[in-house]
């Protein structure tokens, strides 16, 4: 018997402690910093108007590729930015249910 043969078998399962801490607290504090400009929540009625979200998404990455790496008004990265409204987007078509979904990739799905 190998010394991992107790571990709990993970295989198929979401490996969410592979996500980057810090960037999730970044992400965090770009929705801080909309709920104390806008008002908690504000972004929800974007539903109706997800093109604003789309645009701030490329202006965020314009900015980023073009060599900003932190949003001036926020002191923010514009990495953040883009992750934070592409998480409204993601809201808008899915909402707040937790998808019951696997990777179908040939990678995640060797025998």
């Amino acid at each position: 018997m190998s010394k991992h043969d107790d571990l709990k078998i993970t295989k198929g399962k979401n490996r969410l402690q592979a996500l980057v801490p810090s960037f999730l607290w970044e992400i965090g504090l770009v929705q801080t910093h909309g709920d104390t400009k806008y008002s908690p929540l504000n972004w929800t009625g974007g539903k109706d108007h997800p093109e604003e979200y789309i645009g701030a998404i490329f202006r965020h990455f314009l900015k980023y590729s073009s060599g900003e790496k932190l949003d001036p008004e926020t002191g923010l990265s514009h990495l953040a930015h883009i992750a934070c409204s592409l998480s409204y987007l993601y809201w808008f078509d899915n909402g707040d249910v937790i998808p019951n979904r696997v990777c179908q990739c040939p990678v995640c799905n060797k025998a």
